[in-house]
């Protein structure tokens, strides 16, 4: 085993299992020597940061998480992430996935409930849910419940803006 100290406190040393760093709010910094980037862990106040080159502030830089030598979540520059495989919440009573407003406000997007399996498409406090495809906005359910196809604004419970093929009779309760 090796050991580091600094002013009679011990800094650092190597296990068994590997590398040991002992101090209340530390940073260790990785160098790529051919590069200069620079790269951190860094802890305190019961907080972990992990930081891709935030000195040098490299355009093209990624964070890269890897398990079993294959790339499982990859955060590029622009805050964006890539899963390589599912995402699942694991909270055993209702889990959700949120979203956060550009005020910071988390907001619901998908959520399970779990006493009667159904899974639940929005929230409370969201205006309408759109759905978009390559062209655009392709249909929209409003606050009021009314569904619009091909209509931004549908002030029935079904509008719909083009031609509609039914293959059975429709009738009028």
């Amino acid at each position: 085993a090796v050991e580091l100290y600094y002013d009679n406190a011990k800094k650092f040393e190597t296990t068994s299992s590997g590398v040991k760093v002992a101090s209340e709010g530390y940073q260790i910094n990785i160098e790529d020597s051919s590069s200069g980037n620079i790269s951190e862990i860094l802890t305190s106040n019961n907080a972990m940061g992990f930081f891709a080159d935030r000195a040098n502030a490299v355009a093209s830089t990624s964070m890269i998480f890897s398990v079993d030598n294959t790339t499982a979540l990859t955060i590029d520059d622009s805050q964006n992430a890539t899963f390589a495989g599912n995402v699942t919440l694991n909270n055993t009573s209702d889990p959700t996935l949120f979203m956060r407003r550009n005020d910071g406000t988390p907001v619901s997007v998908i959520s399970l409930d779990t006493s009667t399996d159904n899974v639940i498409i929005g929230a409370t406090n969201m205006d309408e849910l759109i759905f978009k495809d390559d062209s655009g906005e392709a249909m929209r359910i409003n606050g009021s419940g009314n569904v619009g196809i091909g209509v931004t604004a549908p002030d029935n419970k079904l509008q719909v803006d083009g031609a509609v093929h039914i293959t059975s009779s429709l009738t009028n309760p």
